[in-house]
């Protein structure tokens, strides 16, 4: 993933902020293309929720041009760059990069991308934060995507 593509999400993580930004990112021929999703979550400083009439259609011009997705991105606006209990529970896409922003220190995002591989578990925060869980889960940092 190129320098721009990642201050393109931070930005969008940015202008969001208070609210968690989400996002998609596509695999086309020769690059990586942003689209930018609507968070409709009640509580949209703490989760997101993509709107599923936007994410059809994006999924449905997808397979339309047999393209690919390639991440999913979203911030946390005041916890680290890791994958929240509910991060895990709701990663439909076994496939993709998973990719958060933190704004925990607005002047310095942390990004990361991780690989999260869907687990039906319930885990708890605390069970999230701890490496040994981690790589019970399948849920992998991926450097250098």
């Amino acid at each position: 993933m190129d320098k721009k593509t990642i201050e393109e999400i931070i930005e969008h993580a940015k202008q969001e902020y208070p609210k968690e930004a989400c996002g998609i990112l596509v695999k086309k021929k020769n690059c990586i293309e942003i689209y930018k999703m609507k968070n409709i979550s009640e509580n949209p400083t703490n989760c997101y929720l993509t709107d599923p009439e936007e994410q059809f259609a994006l999924f449905k011009k997808l397979e339309e041009e047999n393209n690919e997705i390639f991440a999913i991105y979203h911030s946390h606006t005041h916890i680290d760059a890791y994958p929240s209990a509910r991060d895990i529970e709701l990663a439909f896409y076994p496939n993709a990069l998973h990719i958060i922003i933190s704004l925990k220190n607005f002047q310095r995002p942390e990004i990361r991308m991780f690989k999260i591989y869907y687990n039906s578990e319930k885990l708890t925060k605390e069970d999230v934060l701890n490496l040994e869980v981690f790589k019970k889960l399948k849920v992998e940092e991926v450097k250098n995507a």
